[in-house]
């Protein structure tokens, strides 16, 4: 009779133990993982900012296959929501789908303009070395005064260098110069080098291949040396 009894006690510890796994499942994710097996093709409204926070927190995971299917699930409840698709933009540039990303930035754009949609539609036009669309959107980036604009007065310049405006190219180096933080000088100085190259100005291309190198730029290091 003991032992029955002793088991049954076991036997109501453990399903306790297991109602409590449940339970600290749902309140720390904060709805369940149906998504796992694809069982919701649809949300409601107020669960939209739930699941993209939890795609957020997937992404910085490093589980993005997973984060997609959240931001897919917003958008396909909710078309205009901005929020879905720069972040899901965000997850594409990881997973290398730039076409996607910028495809989903874009829609981020037309519902509602926000530095975060420009920022990963100008990093995926440029991985897909769509030079003068990453241009016009830096453009545009500069002259709204976001947050963090003075990385991109670098990218200007990189963008017409790669579009073989040296000149101009030269003139956004210049006109920046001082404004770019310091952990792009060193390829600011590389690329204006590379211009003068370009340009037949030998010497110019010389000393700013000089600074790169004082930089800690390796390859204007070699340059410099062949």
């Amino acid at each position: 009779m003991k032992k029955f009894i002793a088991v049954i006690i076991l036997l109501l510890v453990l399903i306790l133990f297991l109602i409590f796994l449940v339970y600290k499942m749902v309140t720390e994710n904060g709805i369940i993982d149906v998504l796992r097996n694809e069982i919701v093709s649809q949300i409601t409204p107020e669960l939209e900012g739930e699941f993209i926070d939890k795609a957020n927190n997937l992404t910085r995971a490093g589980n993005y296959r997973e984060a997609l299917k959240y931001y897919d699930a917003v958008i396909k409840t909710n078309p205009r929501n901005a929020r879905a698709y720069y972040n899901r933009s965000a997850v594409k540039i990881r997973i290398r789908d730039y076409k996607g990303a910028v495809e989903d930035a874009s829609a981020s754009i037309e519902i509602s303009p926000s530095f975060y949609a420009y920022q990963n539609k100008i990093a995926a036009n440029q991985r897909l070395k769509e030079w003068q669309s990453a241009l016009d959107d830096i453009n545009v980036y500069i002259s709204n005064n976001w947050p963090n604009k003075e990385k991109f007065y670098y990218q200007k310049g990189r963008c017409l260098m790669k579009l073989k405006s040296y000149n101009e190219a030269v003139k956004v180096f210049d006109e920046y110069e001082q404004a770019v933080p310091q952990r792009y000088k060193a390829s600011l100085y590389k690329n204006r080098a590379y211009c003068y190259g370009m340009l037949g100005d030998i010497e110019k291309s010389k000393t700013d291949y000089a600074k790169a190198k004082n930089l800690g730029s390796k390859k204007a290091e070699d340059i410099l040396e062949n």
